[in-house]
C-alpha cells in the first residue's frame, strides 16, 4: 500500500497502523523539519524502524519550500472561496465562478521551477536520516499536474536521476535499492502479511 501523506499527524497515524510505504512530506535538509515548517519528521525514522520505505516526491510543491507555500496558500483560498460561494448562497446570491477563480489565481501564481538536485538533495537527505534501505522514489508524475523538477518530468528522463546519483557517489547496488529495489522488498513483506480477504 503507497499512501501520500500530507501531515505529519497522518504519517504518524499511518505508522501506527503498520502501514510501510508513505510517500511523506520531504524534509528540509538544512533543518530536517518539513518543507513546510510544520516541525520536526518523525515519521520517517519510525517507517524505517518497522523496516518500510519512504518515497521521495518528485513534484515541486514537495520539493521545494517556496513552491509548498504557494499550494499550501491556494488550498486557504480555495476555503475561503468556497466559503464566501457558501455565504452567497445562503443569502439568495448567485455564486461567483471557480473556473475564474482558478484562472485568476493560476495568473496571479505561476508556477515555481524546481529541479532535478532538489530531487537529489531530498534522497541524500533521506539517506542521511534513515539509511538507504528505507528510501525509494514517489514520482507524482500523474499527481501533480505537470509540475514536476527540470530533468525529471517524465519516466524518459530517469536517465537524469541515475546520472545525478551516480554524480553524488552511488554505487549501482544503492541506485537499484533507491530506484524500486527497496519498495519490492518491502511490498513482498506486505504481500507474505497480508491476509486474504473473502
Amino acid at each position: 500500500m503507497n499512501v501520500s501523506i500530507r501531515s505529519t499527524s497522518l504519517c504518524a497515524l499511518a505508522v501506527a497502523l503498520s502501514l510501510a510505504l508513505l510517500a511523506c512530506k520531504p524534509l528540509d535538509k538544512d533543518t530536517g523539519k518539513p518543507v513546510d515548517g510544520s516541525g520536526e519528521d518523525k515519521a520517517a525514522p519510525a517507517v524505517a524502524a518497522k523496516g518500510g520505505v519512504v518515497q521521495v516526491p518528485f513534484g515541486s510543491a514537495f520539493i521545494d519550500p517556496a513552491s509548498a507555500a504557494d499550494t499550501q496558500a491556494h488550498f486557504r483560498a480555495i476555503n475561503d472561496f468556497n466559503r464566501h460561494n457558501a455565504e452567497l448562497k445562503a443569502q439568495g446570491k448567485p455564486a461567483l465562478d471557480r473556473a475564474q477563480f482558478d484562472k485568476d489565481w493560476e495568473a496571479a501564481h505561476p508556477p515555481r521551477q524546481s529541479t532535478l538536485a532538489q530531487v537529489l538533495d531530498q534522497i541524500d537527505y533521506g539517506v542521511q536520516l534513515i539509511g538507504i534501505d528505507h528510501v525509494g522514489i514517489g514520482s507524482d508524475f500523474d499527481g501533480v499536474g505537470g509540475e514536476l523538477a527540470e530533468g525529471l518530468r517524465t519516466v524518459a528522463d530517469f536517465p537524469n536521476l541515475v546520472a545525478g546519483l551516480q554524480a553524488r557517489g552511488y554505487d549501482d547496488a544503492g541506485i537499484g535499492k533507491i530506484l524500486g529495489g527497496n519498495l519490492l522488498r518491502t511490498w513482498a513483506r506486505i504481500e507474505a502479511g497480508a491476509v486474504p480477504q473473502d
